[in-house]
């Protein structure tokens, strides 16, 4: 069953989903029961299979540069102590 789009003029729009021999020019509101006007629009089609939609996703990501973050380089070397070395004489 197709959502057709209606528009009430005190509560806004809102969608109905109603067969093909209810679709008519005017729909009573679902929230103050006034008569509503359908609207029209373009029908939404699928254009494309779902490989070639995340194909051309994958193309879309793939014009864009990454963008990565790196941590910042210290400024002095990191100063820790080191513990002697008695086996080693003379250093």
């Amino acid at each position: 069953m197709p959502i057709y789009d209606f528009d009430c003029e005190r509560c806004g729009p809102f969608e109905a989903r109603l067969g093909l021999d209810e679709s008519s020019g005017a729909l009573d509101c679902p929230d103050c029961g006034t008569s509503a006007r359908r609207v029209y629009s373009m029908p939404a089609f699928k254009a494309f299979s779902a490989g070639q939609r995340k194909l051309r996703r994958i193309g879309e990501r793939g014009s864009e540069p990454t963008v990565s973050v790196k941590p910042p380089v210290p400024q002095k070397p990191h100063r820790h102590a080191h513990p002697g070395r008695p086996w080693q004489l003379g250093h």
